[in-house]
């Protein structure tokens, strides 16, 4: 009996300090890791954790959130190349040691059901919104026929925090093969694996712990820490391989020139609002990430494209929140692809939006 207390008590030490004993940098290092993430969506929680705890540590006041997708994550460099790290050296080139801890939760395929779902996600988390940069491109309100799913990797979470778009959104995400358990036992089944056993905090960080002792035996046995860059970061121009892409279905869709429907009628203007519904009265900027005209000429000279550019700008420069467009403003030889961005790129990308931001406080 004695020796039980001393594993219940053992067990609860363990709960309450593992989140302590992992070193930030191993669960987000300027960005999620998006080999984690992705495998398992739940690790986001423990970097909202994470986040929590560092907030909580340094008494952090005047922090801001970069949320969006691909782009503001800072795809295909690696994360020391990315916009939170340029961002927070223009921070500080402008403020010193004044400016702010910048934290970027954006991620690869994020749609704006997603970013709604997280916004609702950091209320829980007790993590301030009230600074948040956003970041939005013209494929995030192209027609869906039906893919890509309106939120893509935060279904649950929606589910669970915002009932009223889940069941209004529900109909396109089952068009995309979602299918929440419907059985007692799918849901129980669910809940067991997708929530119950994410309470105990060894299993919760269990792919993070991983990653410390891999990086731990590496180190012992001097190998390099492998790079966490998600594709080529070269220029555009100097890879031979896009055309394929350039000409597939998904890039065809995601610079259409059949007219954009900017009514509640697309999920995406639906979920902007949503948005812009919780950011109201708080310091928040829209930010319109750009396109290599030069790669693309030859979707973004169609009338139809130009025309929705237009009404799409203007619609967003309409709304009760602050909004600026950078098309066009980044060299298109600082482009990796179509509209990702090389290492110089984000650099570029990042005192934009730093210089955006600071003006409009």
């Amino acid at each position: 009996m004695k020796s039980l207390k001393y594993v219940v008590l053992l067990l609860a030490i363990v709960q309450i300090a593992l989140p302590y004993c992992i070193p930030l940098k191993y669960v987000y290092s300027g960005r999620m890791d998006y080999e984690i993430v992705k495998n398992q969506v739940r690790n986001l929680d423990v970097v909202l954790e994470k986040i929590r705890l560092e907030i909580r540590r340094n008494h952090l006041q005047d922090y801001i959130l970069l949320l969006g997708d691909s782009v503001m994550y800072g795809s295909p460099g690696d994360s020391g190349q990315s916009v939170t790290v340029f961002m927070e050296e223009a921070a500080r080139r402008t403020l010193g040691e004044e400016a702010p801890a910048i934290f970027n939760l954006a991620f690869p395929a994020m749609q704006l059901g997603d970013l709604y779902a997280l916004l609702l996600k950091l209320d829980r988390y007790g993590i301030s919104t009230e600074r948040t940069i956003i970041n939005v491109r013209y494929a995030c309100f192209v027609p869906r026929e039906p893919d890509p799913p309106a939120v893509f990797w935060l279904q649950d979470d929606l589910r669970s925090l915002d009932r009223d778009a889940y069941k209004h959104i529900f109909p396109q995400l089952e068009q995309n093969g979602y299918s929440p358990p419907s059985s007692v036992y799918g849901q129980y089944k669910h809940w067991l694996e997708q929530s119950a056993v994410y309470r105990f905090k060894p299993y919760a960080y269990k792919d993070y712990i991983r990653k410390m002792l891999q990086h731990a035996w590496l180190r012992v046995t001097h190998q390099p820490i492998p790079s966490d860059a998600i594709g080529d970061p070269r220029p555009w121009y100097v890879k031979g391989d896009l055309e394929p892409y350039l000409n597939s279905s998904t890039v065809k869709q995601s610079f259409t020139d059949k007219p954009l429907d900017l009514t509640e009628e697309n999920p995406d203007i639906y979920f902007l609002q949503k948005i812009i519904g919780h950011q109201t009265g708080k310091d928040t900027l829209l930010v319109m990430t750009g396109t290599n005209h030069t790669l693309m000429n030859d979707y973004v000279e169609k009338p139809g494209y130009v025309q929705n550019m237009i009404s799409l700008d203007r619609y967003l420069q309409s709304q009760p929140i602050r909004y600026v467009n950078l098309e066009g403003q980044i060299p298109d030889r600082l482009f990796s692809d179509h509209t990702h961005l090389t290492p110089d790129g984000y650099r570029e990308l990042a005192d934009l939006i730093w210089q955006s931001y600071a003006a409009l406080r």
